[in-house]
């Protein structure tokens, strides 16, 4: 059980830093945790806890143990939020950059004697008295 409580608080530990980050807008770190992140998501699933009771009334585990894993679940939880949150946040710039990208290629783009210069090339004078 105590290697099931160290594994669970380590796992706590890393989720609450990397939550610590994206909440203050460090979005680039979440790169740096995914390998270490996977690694202990990977052992916390294939963690076993063997209940072991004398009495049909004791409880299965310790104390200190649900703590944590109460703990462990709330911190995950806030962690895939923060984490759709910081995705849907950058999808919106994305969307902002693109949009912004292909209305200033669609302009027209005038010169300073007022001759039109297409996209295609060909040049053309703009109105001038009636603009």
């Amino acid at each position: 059980m105590e290697n099931a409580l160290t594994v669970i608080e380590e796992t706590t530990a890393l989720l609450e830093e990397e939550n610590s980050n994206i909440a203050s807008g460090n979005i680039a770190i979440i790169n740096a945790y995914l390998n270490r992140k996977e690694s202990l998501l990977n052992r916390v699933a294939s963690l076993s806890v063997d209940c072991e009771k004398e009495n049909s009334t004791d409880r299965c585990c310790s104390e200190d143990l649900l703590a944590a894993a109460q703990k462990f679940e709330t911190t995950l939880e806030e962690n895939r939020a923060l984490l759709k949150r910081a995705m849907i946040a950058q999808s919106h710039i994305v969307q902002l950059l693109t949009n912004a990208i292909t209305r200033s290629q669609d302009q027209p783009h005038y010169g300073k004697n007022g001759r039109f210069n297409s996209l295609t090339g060909t040049a053309g004078q703009a109105y001038k008295r009636h603009a």
